[in-house]
């Protein structure tokens, strides 16, 4: 079985890793600064990205990885992305996640990346979920004393839901980035607005919209009192056009 593959590329800037399982041994790593990693045959590619790559490749300055199969949540560890600007996420397949998923702890990509400027969250929302913040008694939410994200400016959240770790995601962000210019909040799943662009739409569940409707309850109730007066705030709903599929 293939374990470790050898690349000699002395001037290799960008590169796409499939298989997390599988260990890379590049002769220059330091010379890296597009890495997209896509988590095909591996989970918690997303929790390997935080724990592990900024060892290997530590001046990646764009970061991109999808996950199908995250079943843990990302921990806070001390190694630092220092020159991370760009950070996106998908978490493709929501329904092989736990569904107490904690997307708090995506803070810690947060945390760890101090030159950050752009992070965008898509999460692939198919169904109403168990754990809304508007379904129990969350008054509490939590917080994590740190230094602030100072060159953040831009989040896009695209299958915003309401989920009390999503909503203390969001929290977080708009009370530790005092550069923040924009914070777009999507109901939508992040492949159907890219088709309403050419003038269609994808269908989306009933689940689906019932867990729209409820994360547009939350983020009036939770977030948008607490949006700066200079920070540009949008809240996404599904288009009119949008199917409710059964």
């Amino acid at each position: 079985m293939l374990e470790v593959i050898s690349i000699d590329a002395p001037k290799l800037s960008s590169f796409i890793y499939g298989d997390v399982g599988i260990q890379i041994s590049l002769g220059d790593p330091l010379q890296v600064k597009d890495i997209r990693l896509m988590g095909y045959n591996q989970p918690n590619t997303v929790c390997y990205a935080r724990t592990e790559l900024p060892s290997i490749m530590p001046n990646v300055e764009s970061l991109i990885v999808s996950s199908t199969d995250e079943m843990i949540s990302t921990p806070m560890v001390p190694i630092k992305f220092l020159h991370l600007k760009l950070l996106e996420i998908y978490l493709a397949e929501l329904l092989a996640f736990p569904p107490n998923y904690d997307f708090f702890s995506l803070v810690s990509f947060l945390d760890g990346s101090p030159a950050l400027e752009t992070f965008i969250l898509h999460v692939k929302q198919r169904c109403e979920r168990r754990d809304s913040i508007l379904d129990g008694e969350h008054t509490n939410l939590r917080q994590i004393l740190h230094p602030r994200h100072a060159n953040l400016q831009n989040v896009t959240i695209t299958g915003f839901n309401s989920t009390k770790s999503m909503i203390e995601l969001t929290s977080h962000i708009l009370e530790n980035a005092p550069s923040l210019k924009c914070i777009t909040l999507d109901t939508a799943n992040f492949y159907d607005k890219n088709l309403l662009t050419m003038g269609e739409c994808l269908p989306m569940r009933k689940g689906g919209i019932l867990e729209a409707r409820k994360a547009f309850d939350a983020a009036k109730r939770y977030i948008a009192g607490k949006v700066p007066s200079h920070v540009e705030y949008k809240f996404l709903e599904p288009c009119r056009k949008c199917h409710i599929g059964y």
